[in-house]
């Protein structure tokens, strides 16, 4: 999918190419979602403070989108087509973020008409609990 390729990605968007920001956005791209810690522990010969200001660009690009603090973490996602916006349950025993299937257009619309005269400009849903490895552990 060239859409998904970091180095096309980073070519549409003007952004500068360099090793690391390929690295990093290809790391981005095959996540479900991450925190900037995670990358960096991913790509240890990347500063911390460069993934932080590589995610902020990309953010002002709307490559990435913020999906929740939790837990003392930003976690963060890409953005494409491919990767519709979609609730996501965190696990408050492991801290891992899971991916939740997408709502239809008519589950998001009771969202929605439930704001009453309030202007919608994002809809963001986390459920927390235990998730399923945990509780047979």
């Amino acid at each position: 999918m060239i859409r998904c390729n970091p180095e096309n990605v980073l070519a549409m968007s003007g952004i500068r190419k360099t090793r690391q920001r390929v690295d990093l956005l290809g790391l981005m791209i095959e996540a479900v979602s991450f925190s900037a810690s995670q990358l960096q522990k991913d790509l240890p010969d990347v500063d911390l403070a460069t993934v932080y200001r590589f995610i902020h660009l990309l953010k002002n690009h709307g490559i990435v989108r913020e999906i929740a603090y939790l837990d003392g973490q930003q976690f963060f996602e890409y953005v494409c087509e491919h990767h519709p916006p979609h609730g996501h349950f965190y696990c408050e025993n492991c801290a891992r973020l899971f991916c939740l299937p997408p709502l239809d257009f008519n589950q998001s619309n009771v969202l929605i008409r439930n704001a009453g005269n309030h202007r919608v400009e994002q809809v963001s849903l986390i459920m927390k609990g235990v998730c399923k490895a945990c509780r047979e552990s």
